[in-house]
């Protein structure tokens, strides 16, 4: 999802994977695969820099970082006489 801006100033989110293709007119346009289009702001440029960065969050290939478990309380515990 990247955040765009209408004309009007206002903003909203686009959900990336639908965008089809992007033209200067001299606005942007961008036609979606469903056949709906928006004119906004933003540049074709700088729409694809915020395309690539969504993803790149998206797919960046890091480690899950998880908390160490405690170990059970019946584990390890002495037995009382």
């Amino acid at each position: 999802m990247i955040e765009l801006t209408q004309l009007s100033g206002k903003k909203f989110t686009l959900n990336c994977d639908l965008i089809e293709t992007m033209e200067n007119i001299p606005e942007t346009k961008g036609l979606l695969t469903n056949g709906q289009y928006y004119i906004v702001r933003e540049s074709r440029e700088e729409i694809t820099r915020r395309v690539v960065a969504y993803k790149r969050r998206i797919f960046r290939n890091e480690p899950v970082r998880r908390k160490p478990e405690a170990p059970h309380p019946a584990v390890g515990a002495a037995k009382v006489p």
